[in-house]
């Protein structure tokens, strides 16, 4: 299996995910694992979410469009704050896709990571190599590369964020929050409050 590498704001994202040739996205991953010190979480109340956080959550919608409903979790294991240090949620798309969305500011050796998994293929985003690889399934490989090469070009993964409606991930995270807070599942429309979350720097 051959893995095509580029850099990663040289890939139309969407683009990419809307041909055919890889097939219907089937699975993703977002993972968010940051370190925040002491200070950080002084400054902040429940609710809050720093933009880091917002703009990952932005580009998952990005790739694969709306949402249907959220499961998820929060806890603070180290600190005793408002903030939670920790969440982890399934997010199911309105055409099945099913994403797990993990957000750590914990972690020592931080990770911005992405990955997304189609029929035919697998794309991943090292925010922190600046990468995005390509991986096609066996017998695949021809026409999952062609529309790769297709692909890139001078967009950049900002511009794609930026074509994104900028409610549309505060609404998945105080959704997010909710369903932590509340033990049940949230469908999109449901949260009593889609500005629980506020941005911050």
């Amino acid at each position: 299996m051959i893995e095509h590498v580029v850099p990663f704001r040289q890939v139309d994202l969407r683009r990419l995910a809307a041909d055919a040739r890889l097939g219907r996205p089937i699975a993703a991953t977002c993972t968010s694992l940051w370190f925040r010190p002491d200070a950080y979480f002084g400054a902040r109340r429940a609710g809050e979410a720093e933009y880091g956080t917002v703009r990952q959550v932005e580009l998952l919608l990005s790739v694969l469009g709306d949402w249907t409903e959220v499961v998820a979790v929060a806890t603070r294991r180290t600190r005793r704050t408002a903030i939670e240090e920790l969440t982890a949620a399934l997010v199911v798309f309105a055409d099945g896709t099913i994403a797990t969305v993990l957000n750590s500011l914990l972690a020592a050796r931080e990770v911005g990571w992405f990955r997304f998994d189609f029929e035919h293929a697998t794309v991943e985003i090292d925010q922190q190599q600046g990468i995005c690889k390509l991986n096609a399934t066996a017998g695949r490989e021809q026409p999952v590369v062609q529309a790769w090469t297709e692909s890139v070009s001078t967009s950049t993964a900002t511009e794609e964020v930026e074509a994104v409606d900028r409610t549309a991930g505060h609404e998945l995270l105080a959704a997010l929050r909710e369903a932590a807070r509340t033990g049940r599942s949230v469908r999109r429309g449901e949260s009593r409050d889609e500005n629980a979350f506020t941005a911050t720097g």
